[in-house]
């Protein structure tokens, strides 16, 4: 059956309407869509989310990446590591947790959202580069990415997604450098998920999550109706 969602204006559509109010000429580039190579640094793992500077010939506007980088865990180089059911309930326990904590309704599994999911993760794995799908290719989906040397959990995944709350102000909501995925995550109205998870030739994992309705739509007071405090 067709998803459906609310209607709203994401992010980057309003962006792009206030460009072309302003006459400015959208770049080829699929904006936000930043490459990047998903190397390995020795030393201790370290995590975090990051706004995108622009890439040359392209137009970055917020794009954010969860990115953890360090040594390669139990995942062996070459072995493939691919997203399971145990993998995506984790990835769903640990999301419906949070939301709890938030007092949202909880998500549940969609498997056409898990498919995409999976083809997409796939495809990030077999170039080695992450990158955010083009809004075209995904309809009216959000999407998270994360990235490690090895195979992460779902846990894992989440959590890191969702410490984000650190630099979120409930005071003043909206869409903030640096809280994109936590706020996907709660988002209120959003109703199904889907998880993709694909392991690269040299044993690093690509984790995709589907989220639909999309969050993070930028309509008057949408933050203030979707993305709540967590109850004390």
């Amino acid at each position: 059956s067709r998803l459906r969602g609310q209607k709203g204006t994401t992010w980057l559509q309003e962006e792009k309407r206030k460009r072309a109010q302003r006459g400015r000429a959208w770049p080829s580039a699929v904006a936000g869509l930043v490459e990047q190579q998903a190397g390995l640094e020795n030393g201790q793992p370290l995590c975090w989310s990051e706004q995108v500077p622009p890439c040359p010939g392209s137009f970055c506007l917020h794009q954010l990446l969860s990115v953890c980088k360090g040594q390669p865990g139990a995942n062996s180089l070459g072995h493939p590591c691919s997203s399971s059911k145990q993998f995506n309930d984790e990835v769903l326990k640990a999301h419906n947790e949070y939301r709890r904590q938030h007092g949202v309704p909880p998500l549940k599994l969609c498997k056409k959202l898990n498919r995409e999911a999976q083809q997409y993760s796939e495809a990030l794995a077999s170039t080695r580069i992450l990158k955010h799908s083009p809004e075209s290719s995904r309809g009216q989906c959000g999407e998270n990415l994360a990235w490690a040397s090895y195979d992460q959990t779902g846990k894992e995944v989440a959590d890191r997604w969702y410490s984000e709350i650190k630099n979120y102000n409930f005071q003043q909501p909206g869409f903030t450098s640096g809280t994109g995925h936590f706020t996907a995550m709660v988002w209120k109205n959003t109703k199904k998920m889907g998880v993709g998870k694909a392991s690269a030739s040299d044993g690093s994992s690509f984790v995709v999550a589907r989220y639909f309705p999309a969050g993070n739509v930028v309509n008057q007071g949408f933050f203030e109706e979707n993305v709540l405090p967590p109850k004390k």
